[in-house]
């Protein structure tokens, strides 16, 4: 509990309808090289939305080598967050990364990288991680662990 409570970032917001808001332009869900930059696998902010508060995570303190969390805005100001986690190996971000996230609605892995989104929409959630040069909406949908 007090691993998660290290890296969560707060998410609060009223619900509102997103349906369609959202373009889902992300990658083609390869695996990124394995030493790549969290920061540089964070979503962009979709049409309309905008990203703030980017922040370096306290990876080391979960097991985990780097770590960037950020804030998403919606036009009507609903605030979703989203925090990418570089793991030494698959195996632990698949077994680390759950324990880490359970309390978030989506999480999924990809190679040693984990991606946790949390809002008051899940869809509009798994949407926004498929905004990451890493995922696509499809593979965030198939492979959700939360």
């Amino acid at each position: 509990m007090h691993r998660r409570t290290l890296l969560t970032t707060a998410a609060a917001g009223t619900t509102a309808a997103l349906a369609g808001c959202l373009g889902g332009s992300g990658g083609d869900g390869d695996a990124p090289d394995s030493d790549a930059n969290p920061r540089d696998l964070l979503p962009t902010a979709p049409d309309g939305w905008t990203r703030s508060d980017v922040q370096q995570q306290s990876a080391g303190m979960v097991g985990a080598e780097a770590g960037f969390g950020a804030s998403y805005h919606t036009a009507e100001d609903v605030r979703y967050a989203v925090e990418v986690l570089r793991w030494p190996s698959s195996g632990d971000a698949n077994s680390e990364a759950p324990d880490v996230y359970d309390s978030w609605p989506v999480l999924v892995t990809t190679g040693n990288f984990s991606f946790a989104g949390k809002g008051p929409d899940v869809g509009a959630v798994e949407t926004l991680l498929g905004e990451s040069s890493a995922l696509t909406v499809e593979y965030v949908q198939k492979n959700d662990q939360n």
